[in-house]
């Protein structure tokens, strides 16, 4: 879960919306009037047992999506979603990779977001030992 301002972002990593454990996040936003407005997303490539929404940050316009189990490159490799508001009242999508991933890297097992700069969290990624883990930064 993640909070900033009148935004709070809930994963819901095992629902099942684009298949068994795929994933989905909870958007709520103050109405300005006492109440909630509530928005759910979901991958557009989403897939069963990617577990979109085990990690969530928000700043700003700005949400983050890990997908740790996503298997774009490889199995268990992971991705991460950006998302911002389109102007009509949805959000637009932008999906991150990262170069040299691989399967079991987890990408996505960890988000953050403060201004432009991201960071995704890899923490099973091998390439400074087994299981040693990355981070990656994208502005």
């Amino acid at each position: 879960m993640a909070v900033d301002g009148d935004r709070v972002v809930a994963g819901a990593y095992l629902d099942d919306d684009n298949g068994s454990s795929s994933g989905s996040v909870y958007v709520f936003e103050s109405d300005g009037e006492g109440g909630w407005v509530e928005s759910k997303l979901v991958a557009s490539d989403g897939a069963g047992s990617d577990q979109f929404g085990k990690a969530v940050s928000t700043a700003g316009d700005r949400i983050v999506v890990g997908a740790h189990l996503d298997d774009d490159a490889g199995s268990n490799s992971g991705s991460a979603y950006v998302f911002e508001p389109d102007g009509v009242g949805g959000w637009s999508e932008t999906k991150l990779a990262v170069s040299g991933g691989a399967a079991s890297d987890e990408f996505g097992a960890a988000v953050a977001v403060s201004g432009t700069r991201i960071a995704v969290g890899a923490h099973l990624d091998d390439d400074n030992g087994t299981d040693s883990g990355s981070a990656s930064l994208f502005e």
